[in-house]
């Protein structure tokens, strides 16, 4: 018997099904509650962050650089993959720079850079790097 609320007698007998800590189930109970403080843990060190901005204002560019400076970086096999496309962007905008270049009638400062800018306006679309070696 013991003392219960407001000074009434009590009795309480102890059961043996809860007596035990060593159970299946207080086991999977602590090991639940390890996981849920590992993942506080780990997403407290995580950091989010949300971008905006219009179409073509450069935020996958930006999550890109963020990801090379402060991340893992590329793998080879995504090295590999944005190799055509940068090449293809490096071409085209070289194209749009030497087409202003005559627009603009700027001369050039050196006449292989000519033969260079021809070569280079000559080109196609999806020209490949090998062409212009």
């Amino acid at each position: 018997w013991v003392s219960g609320p407001k000074g009434n007698a009590v009795c309480v007998m102890a059961c043996g099904c809860f007596a035990s800590g060593n159970t299946a189930q207080s086991r999977r109970s602590r090991e639940i509650d390890r996981l849920l403080r590992d993942e506080r843990q780990r997403l407290s060190a995580q950091v989010k962050l949300l971008v905006l901005g219009a179409g073509e204002s450069g935020k996958s560019t930006f999550l890109k650089q963020m990801r090379i400076i402060h991340g893992r970086g590329y793998a080879e096999e995504d090295c590999l993959k944005f190799r055509p496309i940068i090449y293809e962007n490096v071409i085209t905008s070289t194209q749009i720079l030497v087409r202003a270049q005559a627009t603009l009638q700027i001369p050039w400062g050196d006449p292989v850079n000519e033969a260079h800018g021809n070569l280079i306006a000559a080109a196609g679309a999806n020209a490949s790097p090998a062409e212009f070696q």
